[in-house]
């Protein structure tokens, strides 16, 4: 009897292929289920796979992809414009909730995540020390060290400028005038993207 290759595995001797990883991955990180949702899942479609096996799976992917992620930060970290930002995310611990942070660059092809405890600066200073050109970042002084030690440009971003101005309009309504400033200003830039 003559059996067809098995076709290659996640790890030697695993018992489950790249699409179960994928999906354990995708519920969890994009789709935002707990791995207790994932296990009901798969135990209700008749494959039942043990949480513990669940958070293995997921560890072992991110270790696995972890060189990929480095790549994505480094190609980031050269991009000569730069948008950044900090977010923050509840971290499950005994006793209930703690605050993490992801940490967000994004350039025009790539956006990558870096996931920290801490929203300092120093955390801005280890993802973009060394590197130059300008950075679009919200006014969190993080990112003062960055660009005042570093060789980046710091530029603002018109959405957070035009919300200070919205709120600004009950007491200033001559802030309306810089609102239409900056609407004529989106318009610019959405016809420039359609030409080109």
């Amino acid at each position: 009897i003559v059996t067809a290759a098995a076709p290659p595995g996640v790890i030697e001797g695993g018992h489950y292929g790249p699409g179960v990883y994928a999906h354990v991955v995708v519920s969890k990180c994009d789709d935002s289920l707990p791995l207790y949702r994932i296990e009901k899942r798969f135990e209700r479609n008749g494959f039942p796979i043990n949480r513990s096996t669940l958070s293995e799976l997921l560890h072992r992917t991110a270790t696995l992809l972890l060189p990929v992620y480095n790549v994505l930060v480094q190609l980031a970290r050269r991009s000569e414009i730069l948008n950044a930002d900090e977010t923050t995310v509840p971290v499950q611990q005994q006793g209930g909730c703690k605050d993490g942070w992801i940490w967000t660059l994004v350039t025009k092809t790539i956006i990558a995540y870096h996931f920290s405890v801490s929203r300092s600066g120093a955390v801005a200073k280890k993802l973009l020390e060394g590197t130059e050109g300008l950075l679009q970042v919200d006014g969190y002084s993080a990112y003062n060290a960055v660009c005042a030690e570093d060789g980046r440009i710091r530029v603002g971003c018109w959405a957070h400028a035009r919300r200070m101005f919205f709120k600004a309009r009950k007491d200033f309504p001559q802030s309306q005038a810089v609102l239409d400033w900056i609407v004529a200003l989106y318009v610019i830039e959405t016809r420039a993207k359609k030409r080109g």
